[in-house]
């Protein structure tokens, strides 16, 4: 959607060694164009029952929640030197409400949805941030376990609604929404 209205789309895996944060955070902090949308759309799921989680489960999460931490700082300073845009984060409702073998994805994506609300608060009123969720993963095993596990939750946004949300959130759209 983003796209076809004209924009120009760079997309990057914040969990792949081959792309440093380092690198990613002084390309953006060098670049002069005037950055108008940042979309965080990052996870893993592992279902691990609680008292089987290691260390090395728990760092993977929270790690990669960390880079998108510091990659949206970089876009925000950018945002900020040229007049505002929109940082829309994705979260999984399990950030909002538990679920079984699911203990340190929970931790890791409540700490996106509070992280996202500071973030709307202290950007505002140039950099809109709304937090855009439940989103169906591309998954198919963790599609299957989630509504297994958590019938009552209906409905599911898509996520070709993510580009559609980040458009709603854009600078033209601002006096109309709200974080």
């Amino acid at each position: 959607v983003l796209k076809q209205a004209g924009h120009e789309c760079v997309m990057f895996d914040q969990a792949n060694p081959d792309t440093p944060n380092d690198i990613i955070i002084d390309q953006i902090n060098r670049e002069q164009r005037h950055l108008k949308y940042l979309v965080n759309a990052a996870g893993t799921f592992k279902p691990t029952p609680f008292l089987d989680h290691t260390k090395a489960d728990y760092a993977s999460y929270l790690e990669l929640n960390k880079s998108f931490f510091f990659i949206t700082q970089a876009v925000a300073g950018n945002m900020k030197r040229h007049g505002g845009g929109a940082i829309v984060n994705t979260a999984s409702i399990s950030g909002l409400l538990g679920d079984y073998a699911m203990a340190a994805y929970n931790a890791s994506k409540g700490a996106v949805v509070n992280y996202t609300r500071a973030l709307a608060l202290e950007c505002a009123p140039t950099i809109t941030s709304p937090l855009a969720q439940p989103f169906e993963t591309q998954l198919s095993s963790c599609r299957r376990i989630w509504r297994r596990r958590n019938p009552r939750r209906s409905q599911i946004g898509a996520p070709t609604v993510i580009p559609r949300t980040v458009r709603a959130f854009s600078p033209v759209a601002r006096p109309y929404t709200r974080s």
